[in-house]
């Protein structure tokens, strides 16, 4: 007998809320301390979710070929778009990193070149609701993305001059929510 469908439904919907449920809360984290240095990197639930990527990207494809869903060519091509997918995710999460010190900025990150960047030199600081990003613009460096799954954002924005966080309401530490 085939297995049901709500087992099906269900063996994907209770990892897929566990992550829902997690993601965010390690993403209040406080950034760690490295050389002095602040760091703000994606939580280890992301870094985890890359190894899972990775296993969807083949798993299903071939899954689908072997139960007769799709032919062998389109579990080829939908196995390539995956893996692809999975390596840009696996660059984002593992390769991009923001670090500061209180005078300084740091930017790393696998699609541009390494940034630092004064804190003197930035200028106001936004909430993007489409990107799900705080966005801090300075005078000659471009923009700071800050996505909301990052690791120990608030520290960094609690740092930055009072007069740029004018449109962004933060959470003090001992204030409730």
């Amino acid at each position: 007998m085939d297995t049901p469908f709500i087992f099906k439904l269900l063996l994907i919907a209770i990892p897929a809320a566990g992550a829902l449920w997690l993601i965010p809360r390690a993403a209040l984290a406080e950034s760690r301390t490295s050389r002095g240095c602040r760091v703000i990197s994606y939580p280890r639930v992301l870094r985890i979710c890359t190894f899972i990527g990775w296993t969807v990207a083949v798993a299903v494809p071939w899954a689908a070929w072997q139960h007769g869903m799709i032919s062998q060519r389109r579990s080829i091509i939908l196995t390539m778009a995956g893996l692809v997918l999975a390596l840009l995710f696996h660059f984002e999460i593992r390769r991009s990193k923001i670090t500061w010190d209180g005078y300084w900025i740091y930017t790393i990150s696998p699609w541009r070149k390494d940034r630092r960047i004064a804190f003197a030199s930035v200028m106001q600081c936004s909430f993007s609701y489409p990107l799900l990003s705080h966005i801090i613009r300075t005078r000659k460096d471009g923009l700071i993305f800050l996505p909301i799954f990052l690791k120990g954002v608030s520290g960094l924005l609690q740092a930055l001059p009072e007069e740029c966080l004018r449109n962004v309401r933060l959470k003090k530490p001992d204030q409730p929510e």
